[in-house]
Order: C-alpha cells, then sequence, then structure tokens
C-alpha cells in the first residue's frame, strides 16, 4: 500500500509539472505573436481540456486544479477573442448600441436622438446598414472562424455560438432602446428574431 500510495504521488508530480510545463509554452508562444495571442491561447487550452477530460477525474486527481487554470485561460481567451471578431465585422453596431445603452441611462429617452452621434439620421444609417448588409456580414465572419478552425469540431462550434450570441445581445440592446428613442424609423428595422433566424443561414 505504501509503495502504491509513493508511485501515486510521483505520478502526480510528473503530471503537474508535465501540465505547467504545456501552459507556459502555449503562454509564451500565444505572446510571440500579438496579431493571433487569444486564438492560440484558445485552441491550445481547449485541446488540453478536451484531451484530459476522461483522464483527470479517474485516473489522476492531481489534474483537476490544472483543469481549472486552464478552464479560465481558455474562457479568457475566448471572451476577448469573440469580442475581436465581433468588433471588426459589426463595429458599427456595437458602437451604436453601446452609446444608445449609455446615454439612455444618462438622458430621458426623448433626449438621447439630440446627442451626439445618436441623432435620427445616424440610427437611419445603421439600421440600413444592417438590414442591407447583414446576411453577407454573417457569412464573412463565419469564413473568418471557420479559417482559424475546422468547422464541426466542439471548439468551432462553441466560438461560433459565442459570436453568434454577442451579436445578437448587442441586438437585442439596440431594438429595445431603438423602439422608444426612434418609433418611427425603428418600425422598420431588422428585428432580433429576424437576425436570429440570418444566421442559420451558416
Amino acid at each position: 500500500r505504501t509503495l502504491a500510495c509513493v508511485n501515486a504521488a510521483a505520478v502526480d508530480t510528473t503530471l503537474l509539472k508535465l501540465a505547467d510545463a504545456i501552459f507556459k509554452m502555449v503562454d509564451r508562444v500565444a505572446a510571440a505573436d500579438s496579431k493571433q495571442e487569444d486564438l492560440v491561447a484558445l485552441l491550445n487550452y481547449a485541446h488540453f481540456l478536451q484531451t484530459t477530460a476522461t483522464v483527470a477525474p479517474h485516473i489522476a486527481p492531481a489534474l483537476r486544479e490544472r483543469r481549472k487554470l486552464a478552464l479560465g485561460k481558455f474562457r479568457g481567451a475566448k471572451e476577448r477573442y469573440v469580442g475581436a471578431v465581433v468588433s471588426k465585422y459589426f463595429k458599427r453596431l456595437v458602437d451604436f448600441a453601446s452609446l444608445l445603452d449609455r446615454l439612455h441611462r444618462e438622458h430621458p429617452l426623448e433626449e438621447v436622438p439630440r446627442q451626439a452621434g445618436a441623432s435620427v439620421s445616424e440610427f437611419r444609417k445603421i439600421s440600413n446598414d444592417v438590414s442591407s448588409l447583414v446576411e453577407k456580414t454573417i457569412t464573412q465572419m463565419h469564413k473568418h472562424v471557420a479559417k482559424h478552425m475546422e468547422q464541426g469540431t466542439r471548439v468551432h462550434q462553441d466560438i461560433w455560438t459565442a459570436c453568434k450570441d454577442h451579436v445578437i445581445s448587442r441586438y437585442n440592446v439596440l431594438e429595445s432602446i431603438a423602439r422608444e428613442c426612434y418609433p418611427a424609423e425603428s418600425s422598420h428595422m431588422l428585428s432580433a428574431g429576424q437576425l436570429r433566424e440570418l444566421f442559420k443561414i451558416v
């Protein structure tokens, strides 16, 4: 029994050292490429989590803490990557939604269209852009994500769903406030439900 415990402890120590070495290598490689840092991190930590998913609970309990650490690193890289991708393809929508979100908390609703950058004409431009370009933009964003990770894999599905949810979430904010601040113009805007349906084209 003593020998078995010693061997188990040695295995745990070796696994922890190996995990730590992997994390250091991933972080170093990711940091070396500032443009792809988050992508490199999320893909490698996703791979670590997937390959240790069946090992950690049954064979190596010592890896549980390292899996928690890897999950945190993956989630952080994923959040930054998704934010950057969505901003690249839906920047005007995201920025305008954020602007309205801030203004409607600082001013009465009827005064929001009088604030800089939130005029009726600005809203009309955003609304028209979304209606006319959103299908093309969704396809472009999907190609961007697919270029970085194999389609159909768990990580690809996870990242694409996060991108889709991020866009729809910001559009929900835009639609909700626009209905109150721009009642006439917003009656012609694309609904969040219609946007959700358009994401099914890819």
